[in-house]
């Protein structure tokens, strides 16, 4: 296959960021992204720990001044809840009363106020006071999620993750949470995959994985099509017997969920980098595979994504549009798409990636850029690739933000760095030269 990216020389490189950068302003100010206070939520850590969960209808907001120091003043409010359902614990009185400082508002300055008539879920642990939120959340949102009414779906979920947490054997748990993801639909199931996620070696194990997972990866929510990708890309990660039948359920899902186009970028990141982990089954799927060799999309977290992806797969004929891709990237560009670049291309052809990872290295260390990014890249490669181009680096004077990279970046960089600095000692070359 050709190259996709036709090479230019290093001035068209800020023409390239100024594109993308238009593209970028010019976006709606307000995508869906940010509505989605959803995203990302995980019940399961807070559920296990509580005392008391329960649904409850907000009656009465009041406020009271307070004076602290002398001649500072704050406002506590005080919030009183009739509990309409109890999930779990016992509460016999008729209401609840918290304060903000028990709920924590006072962390969420930009949060949406609770008001009479909403129903909040309270999920409260046991302080010296009393009830209590004791686990933080992002957003006060997640912290007493706000219900449409004593059937929102997010209640069944509650009820799902205590039945889980109940049980005493591990594969009831993940029986129990396959089953709660092919009834539920929309943003109920984001805390089920999280805890899904959490159980991916054993669930990648269970029939009927695939099945619960693929409706999700085409919601519409873009939160949810994000948490299905990163939970199944749990799964191929710990799918160690490399199944064929749920590896080519997967790829099927994550092609189609990439097909919906929409301004939130990020469920297409998680579905790019899931198909990595999906090996040669994501290369055999047409739609899958046309998908990575579109062209350059307009986010530089999209267009990272499917560079890793393409190196983890082994993409060959794709060697000469990453190299034209990297050639073109301003040194100063986002290390996110340096590092995608770099990394895809030393797998793709690691003796040609190799050179120009050190080519660019010392491109950017004469111009004072930090390397940070390709040690980073030259500490992932096998010892037999990466010894001589680390042995070059050595021979830098790193500042202090590249040092504690040198110590432990990587999982594979105590070999390599006891490989150069064998090498180094038996060498005359080992003085580093100064900026």
């Amino acid at each position: 296959m050709k190259a996709k990216y036709r090479p230019v020389n290093r001035r068209a490189g800020p023409i390239v960021c100024i594109c993308l950068l238009s593209v970028l302003l010019a976006w709606p100010a307000k995508s869906i992204a940010h509505d989605e206070w959803f995203r990302g939520l995980d019940l399961e850590p807070a559920l296990g720990e509580a005392s008391l969960v329960l649904a409850g209808r907000v009656v009465d907001v009041s406020r009271t001044g307070i004076t602290v120091g002398g001649k500072g003043e704050r406002t506590l409010l005080q919030f009183k809840f009739v509990p309409v359902l109890t999930l779990k614990g016992v509460f016999s009185r008729e209401s609840l009363s918290l304060t903000s400082d028990d709920i924590g508002i006072q962390g969420f300055s930009d949060a949406a106020p609770l008001e009479p008539g909403q129903l909040r879920l309270l999920i409260l642990g046991r302080s010296s006071q009393g009830y209590a939120i004791q686990r933080q959340s992002s957003s006060l949102e997640q912290a007493v999620p706000l219900l449409r009414d004593s059937n929102d779906g997010l209640i069944e979920t509650v009820k799902v993750l205590l039945a889980v947490n109940a049980s005493r054997e591990r594969p009831g748990k993940v029986v129990l949470l396959l089953e709660g993801l092919r009834k539920q639909r929309g943003p109920a199931v984001i805390p089920l995959l999280a805890a899904l996620e959490r159980r991916s070696l054993l669930a990648v194990q269970t029939s009927g994985v695939m099945e619960a997972i693929a409706p999700h990866l085409s919601d519409p929510s873009p939160a949810v099509r994000e948490q299905a990708a990163r939970t199944l890309h749990s799964l191929l990660q710990d799918d160690y017997l490399e199944q064929p039948k749920l590896r080519e359920g997967a790829v099927k899902a994550l092609a189609a969920s990439l097909e919906m186009a929409d301004s939130n970028f990020a469920p297409r990141v998680a579905a790019f980098e899931t198909l990595g982990a999906a090996a040669a089954r994501a290369l055999e799927n047409k739609s899958a595979k046309a998908q990575l060799e579109l062209d350059a999309p307009a986010t530089f977290a999209e267009q990272a994504a499917r560079l890793h992806a393409i190196g983890q797969l082994g993409m060959r004929g794709q060697e000469g549009a990453v190299r034209a891709l990297l050639k073109q990237l301003p040194l100063d560009a986002p290390p996110t798409i340096q590092r995608a670049a770099e990394w895809a291309l030393a797998h793709l052809d690691p003796m040609a990636g190799v050179k120009d990872v050190t080519l660019r290295t010392k491109e950017k260390y004469d111009t004072a850029l930090t390397v940070v990014t390709e040690i980073n890249v030259l500490g992932d490669l096998p010892p037999a690739d990466a010894v001589p181009a680390l042995l070059d680096v050595s021979k830098f004077t790193l500042d202090h933000t590249e040092r504690p990279v040198r110590r432990s970046p990587t999982p594979g960089w105590s070999r390599h760095l006891r490989a150069c600095s064998s090498l180094a000692s038996r060498t005359s070359g080992g003085q580093r030269s100064k900026r």
